[in-house]
């Protein structure tokens, strides 16, 4: 802590208690604080800073904005070119919000009142101040009601505006309609069939749903019985929708309404009704699909060979391979001992006969036999899986499907039974059910007055659920000879205009798969258009600032939150979006079930949940329950709690009875654990039961009464008692519910978007989770071309059967579900989408198919803004200038003129490199070795641009500002310390130095650590291979530095790492980034490791691979203390241990952490960081030192 720290503290606390004894004398000693004392104070210590000038500069920039609003207001100006021309608007705009809350808190003069009171009751002994204070306090007053007022003027011009243009986006939006909403032809024509089979094709905003509603209105009006029609849809919430309408629509007594359900849960209803007739004994439980792994436990005890209970436990990928072929055989209805018998014949023995000679000499099988042998004892173990869940009456997603259509497949008595109740159905997405919900209907439809399907084959998106694109087309082809097959194609669409339609079917028609598709038209009547925007971006993190401008603005002029949606693949493609999102105060929820969790009362409940459900096992709930103050137990109890049983959390809840007198309030911890225990789950209680129970005696339940049902939390509770309802007697051991919850806070299962959705928030989804839904804006960022994650031997095994089995090619349908996936994400607008690119994501970056065929119809518009503060944006500035001249030369060339193209491109590439050798000169930035590469094939092309005096070499005057760094890092601290001429060379003057054999060492060493330990399991020999050969693959240009030796070196050494029982611990962080304060500097730094080894010690890790000469703690060593610091700062907690990993020399380095020993490791930084400040960067002469440095050519004190 510095001086003037403390000076300040003093100052704030005389405030805070009314001491003004010493507060005059304080106040005096401010007065000799030069200007850079003022300026780093001012903004850590507000309000105690300069009153008067406090909100001047952000309100001169309000001023101006109010006069061009009213410009507009008055008609001089029209909006559009405000909006589209006007950068200095933009700026403005862009910082509107956050200058109105900085306006806010100097409007509240109450708080400004009571501490400028305080200085004048310090300053009482003298006329001279109190009479400066007071003409300040009057002045300042003044200033503030002028400013108060001025804001509010603005604030309710800028409220009329948005309404106003709210009220022209609200009658664009009625002008693309006819006011009267009647039926087409085609939707008139597909409503009035009311016998035979009938299959409707219909397209994005096409009115689907509107077509069905109607449908069964007129089948109801023409006479049918409401009860005997069954609509099946795809998704709960459709099936509410759907009903909401139906109920709407037509005047029935609610008993008689038609039969409205998901084709899930109508296949469990009818297994449910007769649960005998299935072979049940009493009414069978749902299983969630995520809960299936957890019943090997007890498989493995149920009569299974001993050979599979040791394969489980020496390899438990055989799990993941199980459940995975279970899926794809449930989804095809095909039978499992065929499965098992076709691949022990066809694919099994003729390998092992062709490996059994290399085998018996004592060789290793090939991987595609080890493979091979994973696939048949995942398919053997499919049958005992299932023998176990009926045994323990168990139903599955798969097994209501598969269950109800053999029935109806082998017993035709069952099947008449079953269609008796109805004369009419009709499905929705019938192109997302599967192969056996297919046959279903086929079975059922031959019993029925009428069978209505509608889907739209270019929507098929759900493959990896077996989905079944085909299922329209066989279904016609099936019926095709009856005789009452009709299909009618919905061929208008109502949601966006042509241009939209134009490129989805420019899209859609690289589906070369024979199905056919309706020619598709818009059905806006008036001009109004869709507005498509194709984009590349310098960067990831330049791609979430422009993407989160453009969504603020269109909220300025008049669009909701929730009108606005980021459509991605994954939501690991828009990390960076969230993160701007989350630092710019855009409300915004995603799919991923981490969402619920953003509000601590959130955590809290789940934690309380973790914590009651097994307080032993649980110990990570009941530590953060102690920490965050639960029951009023205090942080320096629970510091002393959690550090008592630091080596044994499991017996950290036991230990809250034995306390002594050392605690500062053992009421509170006595009364904790009370709770907890009065709150455990036991046997006699149902899971519902205890929920309530808990939530009730916890406040959870007042809480969300007091919050609302769209609050996070009521979203949450909601989730649970579905869960717990579907679950039925899955849950009786508590430990499995307690893992679901634990899996919903770290975001491993993504929830649907009406599980999260709320008012005033823009969604974040998949494009799998939004499909049906629609909104005015979408954003779809990241359009590069990803190469798919390294196969896995679930996947691998479940395209062995797919391919050998099924005679699919599994890679070629997953190319065209791809581009239905991009399909169904762009015909979600209505008003304008956003499609981007980032073009520097990796070195092999290129669009996908997607940003293709959009940059093929329309202008590619190349923003090359750089944002490199954003989000640790990795792009360097060389590296955006390389980019800035490839995308201005690609222009110039689309301007040559005819017969002077030599002259001009000549003209062309002289000015850009002028220009950019210039920008590099006003940026202070030196020429890198890549971008000097260029310009010299350039010029030897152009002729020789003078470019010497831009290289950044010359000294700095002794004029000039003392450089600063933006903040410190360790590798700062580390070269300074070695060489501070050196240092200024590459931190100073941004000279880039080569990258070594030793540096490249490192950076393949912690890239395969940081991949093993992201899996969070020790890897099989397969994935162990797999990370290897990838991490050598990213840096395969680097290669050659290193010579076969070291790379086979290397491997040896990462596979003994792996080996070695220091991998086993298990990892709190990998790779973690953390920002921190040290002797009042901003610093930043990433830990290669934080875990707990075997003894509960907490342990932050460096890894090196140099030789094994350091020690953590002693003189000249202090990374690890400086990041032991960082991370006390960040989570409050001091690690027990540091340690340098040396991973070459298979050694380990580690020392105990105390108090003294950080405190007395850090005080030897400060000269180092004081040194950096005063720009003294006086060079260190070393021969040995000297004679390897890259900078030795160019230093004058080299040895």
């Amino acid at each position: 802590m510095t001086p003037n720290d403390d000076l300040m503290g003093d100052i704030q606390r005389n405030l805070r208690y009314g001491d003004t004894d010493e507060l005059f004398t304080y106040l005096n000693r401010l007065k000799v604080f030069d200007a850079r004392t003022w300026h780093e104070n001012c903004s850590k210590n507000q309000p105690l800073v300069e009153i008067k000038d406090s909100v001047l500069s952000s309100v001169n920039v309000i001023l101006n904005l109010n006069l061009e609003i009213q410009d507009i207001i008055e008609g001089r100006a029209s909006p559009d070119s405000f909006y589209q021309n006007h950068q200095a608007l933009k700026a403005r705009i862009k910082t509107l919000g956050k200058l109105f809350t900085k306006a806010a808190i100097w409007m509240k003069t109450t708080q400004q009142d009571r501490w400028l009171h305080q200085l004048m009751k310090a300053t009482e002994d003298s006329d001279e101040e109190r009479k400066k204070l007071t003409s300040l306090l009057a002045n300042s007053t003044e200033l503030n009601r002028r400013k108060a007022k001025k804001v509010e003027s603005i604030k309710e011009q800028i409220r009329i505006l948005r309404a106003k243009s709210r009220r022209i986006i609200e009658e664009r939006w009625q002008n693309r309609h006819s006011s009267e909403r009647t039926l087409n032809a085609k939707q008139k024509e597909a409503t009035e069939i009311t016998e035979g089979r009938l299959v409707i094709t219909a397209g994005p905003g096409s009115g689907k749903t509107h077509v069905l509603v109607e449908r069964i209105t007129n089948l109801i009006n023409s006479g049918a019985k409401p009860s005997r029609i069954l609509m099946l849809t795809f998704t709960v919430k459709a099936t509410a929708e759907m009903s909401a309408r139906v109920e709407k629509n037509i005047d029935t007594d609610f008993a008689d309404n038609p039969v409205i359900m998901n084709f899930n849960s109508f296949c469990k209803h009818m297994v449910e009704s007769d649960f005998e007739g299935f072979g049940f004994e009493e009414m069978p439980m749902h299983i969630d699909p995520r809960m299936r792994r957890y019943l090997f436990e007890d498989l493995t005890e149920e009569g299974i060979s001993e050979e599979l209970v040791e394969l489980i436990e020496q390899n438990p990928v055989v799990i993941d391979i199980t459940l995975k072929l279970d899926d794809l055989l449930h989804n095809r209805s095909t039978d499992v001992e065929d499965v098992l018998c076709w691949f022990e014949e066809e694919v099994l023995t003729p390998s092992e006969d062709s490996e059994r000679e290399a085998i018996d000499e004592g060789g290793e099988p090939s991987k595609d036999l080890a493979l091979k042998r994973l696939t048949h004892a995942g398919l053997r173990l499919i049958t005992p899986l299932r023998r176990f869940i009926r045994n323990n009456n168990g139903l599955t997603f798969g097994d209501q499907i598969t269950l109800f259509h053999t029935r109806l497949k082998k017993e035709p008595a069952y099947l008449e039974k079953v269609c008796s109740d109805y004369d009419h159905v009709l499905v929705d997405e019938f192109q997302d059910n599967n192969q056996a919900q297919g046959e279903i209907i086929k079975l059922m439809s031959e019993h029925l007055t009428s069978t209505c399907v509608v889907g739209d084959p270019n929507q098929a998106i759900f493959g990896f659920r077996g989905a079944n694109v085909r299922n329209l087309h066989d279904f016609m082809l099936d019926f095709a000879e009856s005789g009452d097959l009709t299909k009618v194609d919905l061929d208008t669409c109502y949601r966006y205009s042509q241009q939209v339609v134009d490129f989805s079917e420019e899209l859609i028609s690289l589906n070369q798969d024979g199905i056919e598709r309706p020619v598709i038209r818009s059905g806006w009547i008036n001009s109004d258009s869709t507005e498509i925007f194709v984009q590349s971006m310098i960067d990831e993190a330049s791609e979430a600032v422009e993407h989160g401008k453009m969504l603020k603005r269109k909220n300025l002029l008049g669009y909701e939150w929730d009108e606005m949606a980021v459509l991605a693949r994954s939501l690991n493609y828009v990390s960076k979006v969230i993160g701007y999102f989350d630092n710019n105060d855009i409300p915004y929820v995603t799919t991923s079930s981490s969402n619920l969790f953003r509000e601590e009362i959130t955590i809290e409940a789940g934690m309380i949940l973790r914590a009651c459900i097994d307080p032993v096992g649980n110990a990570q709930a009941i530590g953060f329950l102690l920490k965050s103050g639960f029951m009023g137990v205090t942080r320096e109890d629970a510091e002393i709690l959690t550090r008592k049983n630091r080596y044994h959390p499991q017996g950290l809840f036991d230990s809250l009875t034995e306390i002594e007198g050392k605690y500062a309030n053992q009421k509170t911890i006595l009364a904790f654990h009370e709770f907890i225990n009065s709150n455990k789950k036991l046997p006699s209680i149902s899971m519902e039961d205890w929920l309530f129970s808990t939530m009730k005696e916890s406040g959870i339940i007042s809480k969300m009464i007091e919050q609302g049902a769209n609050s996070s939390l009521s979203k949450l509770v909601s989730l649970l008692l579905t869960q717990l309802s579907n679950a039925g007697d899955f849950f009786r051991y508590p430990n499995r519910f307690a893992n679901y919850i634990k899996q919903l806070m770290e975001g491993k299962i993504e929830l649907e978007i009406e599980q999260v959705s709320k008012p005033g928030h823009v969604v974040v989804s998949t494009i799998h989770k939004a499909k049906g839904l629609e909104w005015p804006i979408v954003v779809m960022p990241s359009l590069d071309h990803r190469k798919s994650p390294p196969e896995l031997n679930p996947e691998k095994a479940e395209r062995l059967i797919v391919h050998h089995y099924f005679n699919e090619n599994s890679e070629e349908e997953q190319e065209k579900e791809m581009i239905r996936i991009f399909y169904v994400g762009l015909t979600r607008v209505q008003d304008l989408i956003r499609l981007s690119r980032p073009l520097t994501r990796s070195e092999k970056s290129k669009p996908n198919t997607l940003f293709s065929v959009g940059a093929d119809i329309f202008y590619v518009e190349n923003i090359e803004t750089v944002y490199p503060s954003i989000m640790q944006n990795p792009l360097s500035v060389n590296e955006g200038l390389l980019l800035n001249l490839r995308t201005r030369l690609e222009d110039s060339i689309g301007e040559l003129r005819h017969g002077f193209e030599i002259e001009d491109l000549t003209k062309s590439i002289r000015a850009l490199l002028i220009y950019h050798l210039e920008q590099l000169v006003v940026n202070e930035h030196s020429i890198d070795q890549d971008l000097r590469k260029l310009v010299q094939q350039m010029e030897s092309l152009v002729g020789r641009v003078e470019y010497h005096e831009f290289t950044g070499e010359t000294e700095v005057s002794d004029t000039q500002d003392l450089w600063r760094p933006k903040r410190y890092t360790w590798s700062m601290l580390d070269a300074y310390r070695r060489c501070p001429q050196k240092f200024a060379f590459s931190h100073v003057h941004k000279l880039v130095s080569s990258n070594n054999k030793s540096m490249t060492v490192g950076n393949l060493v912690h890239e395969i650590i940081e991949n093993i330990g992201s899996l969070g399991k020790k890897p099989t020999g397969k994935e162990f291979d797999e990370i290897i050969e990838l991490s050598f693959r990213n840096h395969v240009n680097k290669l050659p530095l290193l010579g076969e030796k070291k790379i086979e070196e290397i491997k040896e050494k990462v596979a003994i790492w792996n080996n070695s029982e220091r991998s086993r611990n298990k990892a709190i962080a990998i790779e973690r980034g953390l920002e921190f304060k040290f002797y009042g500097r901003d610093f930043y730094g990433k830990i290669d490791r934080v875990e707990t080894d075997s003894e509960g010690n907490l342990k932050i890790i460096d890894f090196k691979t140099g030789k094994a000469n350091k020690v953590p703690g002693r003189s000249g060593q202090e990374q690890l203390l400086l990041y032991a610091h960082a991370w006390q700062q960040n989570t409050g907690e001091l690690p027990d241990l540091i340690a340098y990993d040396f991973v070459m020399e298979d050694q380990i380095e580690e020392k105990e952490v105390n108090p003294i020993l950080l405190e007395k490791g850090l005080s030897r930084l400060i000269p180092i960081i004081e040194g950096i400040d005063e720009n003294q960067f006086e060079a260190i002469p070393d021969k040995q030192t000297c004679q390897y440095c890259d900078f030795s050519g160019i230093c004058p004190d080299r040895y």
